[in-house]
């Protein structure tokens, strides 16, 4: 079998291009790759051209690089081009499944794992496990601690206010150091020098594919019923608790979306839990329609608003893992 031809130059430190190359070789398969010129939107760029040779045929494909991807991300880019595969470091089984849901043509990762079929072609090598390597500032961002930060960095760019850094540590509830961490981890891919966004709509959508994965154990929701608000539509007309947001179903109701809600989700401070519960006359009940969730923000990074930031709602609807909400998610993109 021929040499395997490809250029040289592969993204990111760790060459993630070359040792993908690598492990088809080791498959039995020649490559070629072609970098293209970007088209399309952010989530769904086509990076460029694989070409994968065997004995009896070729076939190419289009191709997607991400360093690391989340089941999360996988929906909200939805459908992918025709014929496009995704090369990244580790596709986990969640990774594997939403990108059959989603309709890609395949992927090959870092750890030698690979799903690729064509006429003659059919590839499938599972449960190999990623490379061992030490997490890195990049990750701190999108971290326990640092997913609060990332929040009001993207609400302060989105509406247009500037906060200093010690007034962002008061409004997302951090350390002063947590923020500067964040800050460090986000310059130069997200953040330029002086610390302004530079591209949104990636860092929404990583910070989304987080929070999605990272939410369900860090801000639980307690379930209420109510025997006022009958229909959780009601709320929208209510005079909320100072710092009560309404997000989910609901939200995207209120902003015209073709949904009937069923269910309310509500951000409420925990210092106004009881005026909340006084005002919908709430019972606690597990299948109750009312799910109020604690705010990780300070009233004062959101004042004079009814609803939580479109990203936020958009995020919360991909919580649910309906694929009926998950359509409307995606027509919440910014």
């Amino acid at each position: 079998m021929r040499e395997v031809e490809h250029k040289e130059h592969a993204p990111g430190p760790d060459g993630l291009l070359k040792v993908v190359m690598r492990s088809l070789k080791a498959l039995n398969l020649d490559t070629q790759w072609d970098y293209l010129p970007h088209k399309g939107t952010d989530a769904q760029v086509v990076d460029g051209h694989l070409e994968v040779r065997w004995v009896g045929g070729e076939h190419g494909f289009q191709a997607h690089i991400r360093r690391t991807v989340r089941p999360s991300l996988i929906t909200l880019a939805g459908p992918p081009p025709n014929n496009t595969i995704l090369i990244t470091e580790h596709v986990t089984d969640g990774v594997a499944k939403a990108l059959e849901r989603m309709g890609w043509a395949g992927y090959v990762d870092a750890a030698g794992n690979a799903s690729l079929a064509a006429p003659g072609l059919a590839v499938r090598v599972t449960g190999r496990s990623p490379r061992g390597e030490k997490p890195t500032h990049t990750a701190v961002p999108f971290s326990r601690t640092g997913l609060p930060v990332t929040f009001g960095i993207l609400v302060a760019h989105l509406t247009g206010v500037v906060w200093t850094q010690r007034e962002l540590a008061q409004l997302t509830k951090s350390s002063l150091g947590s923020v500067n961490r964040v800050i460090g981890g986000l310059r130069g891919r997200y953040l330029d020098d002086d610390g302004r966004v530079m591209r949104t709509r990636p860092l929404v959508d990583a910070w989304t594919a987080a929070y999605v994965e990272t939410q369900p154990t860090m801000w639980p929701s307690k379930h209420y019923a109510s025997d006022l608000w009958t229909d959780v539509r009601h709320l929208t007309s209510e005079d909320l608790p100072t710092g009560c947001l309404f997000s989910s179903e609901l939200a995207a109701h209120h902003e015209g979306l073709p949904i009937r809600p069923a269910t309310a989700l509500v951000y409420c401070p925990t210092d106004r839990r009881t005026e909340l519960i006084k005002a919908g006359r709430l019972r606690q009940d597990p299948r109750g329609s009312i799910a109020v969730r604690p705010t990780f923000w300070s009233p004062a990074m959101l004042p004079d608003v009814t609803e939580a930031p479109r990203f936020l709602i958009r995020a919360d609807l991909l919580l649910e893992d309906d694929p009926r909400l998950e359509d409307l998610a995606r027509e919440l993109r910014l």
